[in-house]
């Protein structure tokens, strides 16, 4: 959700990314894997749009 609801743009979802990014430290932590991954993982996520709220129309 942004910060800003009055201002339009692009929502990142950083909740989601946190989430997912102590996912990738911990499932390697509990699987006793140690050193640097072979194949590294990587994860993409989509932004949403999110229209102003009450905000000023753009010109």
């Amino acid at each position: 959700m942004p910060t800003a609801p009055e201002i339009g743009g692009v929502d990142q979802s950083y909740d989601m990314v946190a989430a997912n990014a102590v996912d990738l430290v911990v499932s390697p932590l509990n699987s006793h894997e140690l050193g640097v991954p072979t194949s590294p993982r990587m994860l993409l996520f989509s932004g949403r749009w999110v229209d102003p709220v009450g905000g000023a129309p753009l010109d």
